[in-house]
């Protein structure tokens, strides 16, 4: 019989990487009010193929190259990591209201700890939905937005959802609460009208990241001449080129003038009202709590301080315009949106 001869297969290795399909993200819009999201992207990087076991009875290496078993080269993704985000551009909040109590803990993977006791904590503070849409890179993904890896509700995971942020301009260490679905903050938010830019993290399977932000605008609900927080009186003020919800009405602060609430006032026919004055001047504005009507008196020379008004034309007839564009304001959203 003639000798039999042994044969060698030569197996090549192959890799095949899977893409996550874009989910198209449905925004609802609010009244007048819509939110425009932006996108960020970036490239996950390549694995290196796993080399293959040879047979244990290869023969010895030749010489040519066309003889020896070839690696394949790892196939990347044709879809870069992308992240995009919607919001509601404005956000309305009060400054929250101190609390105690027992609360619960979660580390950094929002996963549950335990509980606390809180001697005093504070709550109260809106949050606004944010929406997310991830597309691209290696499913699963996990999201960190506004620094934080959850809300109320549970972690942020997956290619699309809707986070509930804060609207507290720098939350800082807070707590959940898992019956109101809340959050609950450590120290005092200490909350003011202005841009808030909530940024977002997404990190696939693979490690590669994507970031992306977006700009909301905080309005400051307030009543009164101020509030006990922490134990100590805290004034109110309407600073100076801010949007605030005050007794009620909307109002823009011109860039030149700040505004500090006074006393209450009595109308007739039982009505009750708020005493606005602008700092360094005798200037009073009267607000209607419930009504329409809104009084005020005229600056005149001999009653302006030094910073009772900012800018090159100081001056009395400057200080009654601004008082002027302030109530023109009322009503208003910010002149400036921020995601046009």
């Amino acid at each position: 019989m003639g000798e039999r001869l042994k044969r060698i297969g030569v197996r090549q290795a192959g890799t095949f990487v899977m893409i996550a399909a874009i989910v198209a993200v449905s925004v609802v819009m609010i009244g007048r009010e819509l939110g425009i999201g932006r996108q960020a992207a970036a490239v996950p990087e390549a694995a290196s193929a796993e080399p293959t076991a040879e047979p244990a009875n290869t023969p010895p290496a030749t010489s040519d190259p066309a003889a020896e078993p070839q690696e394949a080269e790892p196939e990347e993704s044709s879809e870069k990591l992308k992240l995009t985000l919607e919001a509601n551009p404005y956000c309305e909040t009060g400054g929250g209201i101190g609390f105690s109590g027992s609360v619960f803990e979660y580390d950094d993977d929002g996963n549950p700890v335990g509980r606390t006791d809180v001697d005093l904590g504070y709550g109260r503070v809106a949050e606004t939905q944010v929406r997310w849409a991830v597309s691209g890179g290696t499913a699963p993904y996990h999201l960190t937005i506004d620094n934080e890896p959850r809300d109320g509700r549970g972690p942020y995971a997956g290619a699309t959802g809707v986070a509930s942020v804060s609207c507290a301009p720098n939350p800082g260490k807070v707590f959940y609460d898992d019956y109101e679905e809340k959050r609950r903050y450590r120290e005092d938010p200490q909350i003011d009208s202005g841009l808030k830019t909530i940024h977002a993290i997404v990190t696939d399977a693979a490690g590669a990241t994507a970031a992306e932000s977006i700009d909301i605008y905080v309005i400051l609900q307030l009543g009164g001449a101020g509030t006990m927080r922490g134990g100590e009186w805290h004034q109110y003020r309407l600073n100076a080129g801010k949007t605030y919800r005050y007794e009620g009405h909307l109002f823009t602060v011109p860039e030149s003038i700040t505004i500090l609430p006074g006393d209450t006032w009595e109308a007739d026919g039982g009505g009750w009202g708020q005493v606005l004055h602008v700092a360094g001047s005798e200037v009073e504005i009267h607000i209607n709590r419930h009504g329409e009507e809104i009084g005020r008196s005229f600056a005149r020379s001999t009653s302006l301080a030094e910073d009772a008004i900012s800018g090159p034309d100081y001056g009395s007839a400057s200080i009654n315009e601004a008082l002027d564009r302030f109530i023109a304001s009322r009503g208003k959203p910010p002149t400036v949106n921020p995601n046009e």
